[in-house]
This record gives C-alpha cells, structure tokens and sequence, in this order.
C-alpha cells in the first residue's frame, strides 16, 4: 500500500499531536478518530421517525430543490 501526504497547518498539527496516545503514530491516530466518528454517524441510521405530514414537507422541500438542478 502506498502512502500520501495530508498538508496541515501548525494549529492543526497541534490538534493532532495533543490527542495522540502515547506510542501511537499519527496514521494510527487518524485511523483512530475516522473509526471512532463512523460508530458514531452509523449508529442514529433509522433513529429518526417521522409523521405522514413530516415526510410530505421533506420530500416537498426536495422536490423543489431538485427542479432547479434539472436540465
């Protein structure tokens, strides 16, 4: 596997460098944080239930939005 390089300014790498565990390289600290937030968003999946007149004025309100992207 290859590797990349993320440019970040010093603030961020300040940011980093405090949340990082002792003996943890920054590739594992990241890999850390991405695990930890994708628990976090996957586990409201179907949380959210919503009435008939909830659901009209969503997919209203997308509908509109979608007619202007139409060619």
């Amino acid at each position: 596997m290859g590797q990349k390089n993320i440019p970040v300014d010093e603030r961020t790498y300040e940011m980093l460098k405090s949340m990082k565990h002792p003996n943890e390289s920054f590739r594992e600290l990241i890999i850390r944080l991405v695990e930890q937030q994708r628990g976090r968003i996957l586990k409201h999946f179907g949380n959210w239930t919503m009435t008939d007149e909830e659901a009209k004025i969503l997919f209203d309100s997308l509908e509109e939005g979608w007619a202007g992207w139409r060619p």
